[in-house]
């Protein structure tokens, strides 16, 4: 969720009850609009699923009721589902880094489309991501990785887009590495207009840069609206891939399914002989 400082150009939330107050940019807005929304929740003013808390995983108990109902899902679901790895035969090897956690669903659907994977840094990202990316890399016997960035327009989210490509070399010894930032640039700012509350912060240790390259004006990825993140991410994917092996690839995958249902199918009717013969 995003607050707003008081004289933003943004024209904040607001609740009946507070009149004409505005909410700020503090830990009591932030309270207040996380309250406001859960009592809009309640009151299905806000559908109960738009919002979703991945800060708090849920660890079901499981277990079955019965074995008859573990049966018919398991006979259910017996060679569903099969997908191919669409990116084989591609020149280079990609991946998609994504500062915000809140955001990963929106930038997994496109992912999936183009079964690239997705890490998620929650800032800058720790050693054991950087380490099973490294591994996706060598284990797709590809030469070259293309880091798709997409972080804050400010200084730690532009120092993420090159730190966590030159960690990548210091750390592991790839030397192929290519980090292409997606967003948010300068030019989305500016292009779409995005709103911004914030300033740069002083203490980043790329504080000084940043603002002598762009200003005091930060933006967080959070502003930009979710077609234009999953639009521009598609374009960057569709440039850097060969068509023509994409294409053949989800051919094969529809021959490949073909294929998988026609053991489903073989398996079924065998299993079908033995209980009735």
């Amino acid at each position: 969720m995003r607050c707003y400082k008081k004289n933003s150009k943004i024209s904040p939330l607001r609740e009946a009850l507070l009149g004409t107050e505005q909410y700020e940019n503090d830990w009591n807005s932030y309270q207040a609009l996380a309250n406001l929304l859960i009592r809009a929740r309640l009151e299905r003013i806000v559908p109960l699923h738009a919002i979703e808390d991945t800060t708090r995983p849920i660890q079901l108990g499981g277990g079955f009721s019965s074995y008859e109902v573990f049966v018919r899902q398991e006979s259910e679901n017996f060679l569903q589902g099969y997908s191919r790895n669409l990116m084989q035969g591609q020149p280079h090897h990609i991946e998609i880094m994504l500062e915000k956690n809140a955001l990963r669903s929106i930038v997994e659907k496109p992912a999936r489309d183009y079964c690239i994977p997705v890490t998620t840094g929650r800032g800058f990202s720790s050693l054991s991501p950087r380490w099973d990316l490294y591994r996706r890399f060598r284990r797709s016997g590809q030469d070259k990785l293309i880091l798709l960035m997409l972080t804050d327009f400010d200084p730690d989210g532009e120092q993420i887009a090159t730190s966590f490509a030159r960690s990548l070399r210091d750390d592991f010894g790839l030397v192929n590495v290519h980090p292409v930032k997606v967003a948010l640039t300068a030019e989305d700012v500016e292009l779409y207009n995005l709103p911004s509350d914030l300033e740069a912060k002083p203490t980043s240790p790329n504080y000084s840069k940043f603002i002598k390259k762009y200003g005091h004006k930060a933006v967080e990825l959070d502003a930009a609206p979710v077609e234009l993140l999953q639009k521009k991410l598609r374009d960057t994917i569709e440039s850097l891939v060969d068509t023509a092996e994409f294409n053949a690839q989800i051919d094969l995958e529809m021959e490949d399914a073909r294929i998988v249902e026609a053991y489903r199918r073989t398996v079924f009717e065998a299993i079908g002989g033995s209980l009735h013969g």
